[in-house]
């Protein structure tokens, strides 16, 4: 998706699912949303990169990088660890309680959202891009959604993914 003149990644199962392109046992398809959501932060801050660039890096660091060889995905702390690498100001927030009204992404941070669900007796988690906007909504990537705020982002998830833990990274450039 095009966003003023920043082109965004949507869909990671437009990508390959070959095991071995996500750390030696994962694919992008399934288990590389991760990196998809640093390269969409840096996208969102202007720092030019292409994905591959990304999903190399994630490959050469596989044991620091992913869990169980890329089949579980990106460590949040290897996530943590590159967006210092790029000298963003990174601080982690975990949603414990149903209220976050004191969180506010604007246009000039972003946040990487980590959730886990539950849906039937299948576990997973997914990471998620998210930027504010002039209007105070949040546009969430990968797929692209768009919130009035954190609190809403939170009921919508807990409604459609039961989620059963989240939290993020809230990032800003230095």
């Amino acid at each position: 998706m095009e966003e003023n003149g920043k082109i965004y990644i949507e869909r990671q199962k437009n990508y390959t699912k070959q095991r071995g392109t996500f750390g030696p046992l994962g694919s992008i398809s399934a288990n590389g949303c991760g990196a998809i959501a640093i390269y969409n932060v840096l996208i969102h801050f202007g720092i030019k990169t292409d994905f591959m660039t990304i999903v190399n890096r994630f490959n050469r660091q596989w044991p620091m990088s992913t869990s169980i060889g890329g089949m579980m995905g990106s460590y949040i702390f290897y996530l943590h660890y590159l967006l210092k690498q790029y000298r963003f100001h990174v601080h982690p927030i975990f949603f414990v309680g149903k209220n976050r009204k004191d969180l506010h992404l604007d246009e000039k941070s972003a946040m990487i959202f980590l959730y886990f669900w539950k849906k039937k007796k299948k576990l997973g988690a997914h990471y998620q891009a998210g930027f504010g906007n002039a209007d105070g909504t949040i546009t969430l990537h990968n797929p692209n959604a768009t919130y009035f705020g954190i609190q809403d982002l939170l009921n919508e998830k807990r409604k459609k993914e039961t989620m059963w833990l989240c939290m993020a990274l809230m990032i800003r450039k230095s």
